[in-house]
């Protein structure tokens, strides 16, 4: 008995790839990775960081990751659905803790394009 007659579907199947030839796929998810890291300048150096400066008192921290990740799901709003933005909250809320404690935007971009390439082109997205 082969792996094949147990598994019939292939655990990852990479569509992405599949619908475009590699080397423009590879193009794509290198031209995301710099977006990931052109929205992570935005949003936590001007956006979070501001927040950090401006907002006080109580509840400030909550505040500002509500303030940030609204912001966040908003710029996604151009996907076809309405999901994908409501999606994008449950890591946003990490990636502001993640800034809020290291104060360092290299692991926020590094998760970003990890979560991004995986989610997007690896396992593949319905928005494609």
């Amino acid at each position: 008995m082969t792996l094949t007659e147990l598994v019939p579907t292939p655990v990852f199947s990479f569509p992405f790839f599949r619908r475009y030839p590699f080397l423009f796929g590879l193009t794509i998810a290198l031209t995301y990775s710099v977006f990931c890291i052109l929205q992570e300048i935005i949003l936590r150096s001007a956006v979070q960081h501001s927040l950090m400066h401006f907002l006080t008192g109580r509840f400030a921290k909550t505040r500002i990751i509500a303030t940030t990740t609204l912001i966040a799901a908003a710029t996604h709003l151009h996907m076809k659905s309405l999901v994908f933005p409501l999606l994008i909250i449950v890591p946003n809320i990490f990636w502001c803790l993640l800034y809020d404690k290291h104060r360092s935007l290299l692991c926020v971009s590094v998760s970003h394009i990890l979560i991004g390439v995986w989610a997007l082109f690896i396992l593949g997205s319905p928005w494609q």
